[in-house]
């Protein structure tokens, strides 16, 4: 930990090799001609922070959620090769639903969780879930920027415990692609239709409540449809309240619990995910807190 956290203040390091990322970064995004406005605002910003000497401090510790940002974004050219190297998963992640959560209905079929919530809605539980869903890495990001300006020596923790579930997820995704569950109920259990569009499942609700096509456009962009396992919508507000007991105590710290299981729920009434996916997303979190507390631990200054 104390050779990572050395060449982590190198100033050569951030020079060069952060000058690198940047730069195979922006030729891989003209070469697909996929160059938007909010890519040049975010290396803009990057840019400017991390070679501005005043602030470069602060940009090192805030890192590893820019890195996760772009490794996100770079998903995208990812997913058609792994998707033409390793099938996708449609019909086993539902039966391992059913057999584990199963429940008979009214006409004697067995039916999944998500399936339940199909005919029982509710304006407030839509917008409660839709909340969820469009805040949960913000989130952790917010608390990224209150340890930014309160405790940088726990955002270095935090920073590194986020970008390493969020890889082992990001692995996961394409070693075991699998279909989720509204693409079951719309397309079936046969072989997977690899040029799907990204779906905004029952948040197409909220839109319809606004009659703006919010949830519809984000969800139209996704790069990759075929992600549903784990969730990282479950992940990351768990591992943000694993790491939020260092800071916080009463009604903000119960407001992460609570944020986390809102976020849980609403992967499964959303239709966005079975209950396996929040299952193995919570997982991965706490695996990799421990993980952390374990070998790096975070210890207070004295």
């Amino acid at each position: 930990m104390q050779r990572f956290l050395d060449l982590y203040r190198d100033d050569r390091f951030w020079y060069w090799g952060f000058s690198g990322v940047v730069a195979v970064y922006v030729i891989a995004l003209i070469v697909s001609n996929e160059v938007r406005p909010e890519h040049l605002i975010i290396i803009t910003l990057m840019m400017i922070w991390n070679y501005w000497p005043r602030f470069n401090q602060h940009f090192r510790a805030i890192f590893p959620f820019f890195l996760f940002a772009l490794i996100y974004d770079a998903l995208r050219f990812v997913t058609p090769v792994m998707h033409a190297l390793i099938p996708i998963n449609v019909a086993e992640p539902y039966y391992i639903e059913r057999a584990l959560f199963g429940y008979t209905g009214p006409n004697g079929e067995i039916l999944i969780p998500t399936q339940y919530f199909a005919d029982k809605s509710h304006p407030i539980v839509d917008f409660a879930a839709a909340f969820a869903y469009f805040f949960f890495v913000y989130e952790a990001i917010a608390y990224a920027f209150y340890l930014l300006v309160k405790n940088q020596r726990l955002l270095l923790h935090f920073g590194a415990a986020f970008l390493s579930v969020s890889l082992l997820g990001f692995a996961t995704w394409y070693l075991y692609p699998a279909a989720p569950p509204w693409y079951v109920e719309l397309y079936g259990l046969g072989p997977a239709i690899m040029d799907t569009p990204g779906n905004s499942a029952r948040l197409i609700r909220v839109d319809q409540y606004l009659g703006l096509p919010i949830f519809e456009e984000m969800y139209s962009r996704a790069s990759n449809v075929f992600g549903a396992m784990p969730s990282m919508h479950a992940c990351y507000p768990l591992i943000t309240f694993l790491y939020g007991r260092k800071t916080f105590k009463g009604p903000v710290y119960w407001g992460m619990v609570g944020f986390w299981a809102l976020v849980s729920f609403s992967a499964v009434y959303l239709n966005h995910h079975y209950i396996i996916d929040v299952l193995l997303g919570c997982f991965y979190g706490v695996l990799i807190y421990y993980l952390f507390e374990k070998y790096f631990p975070y210890k207070e200054e004295v």
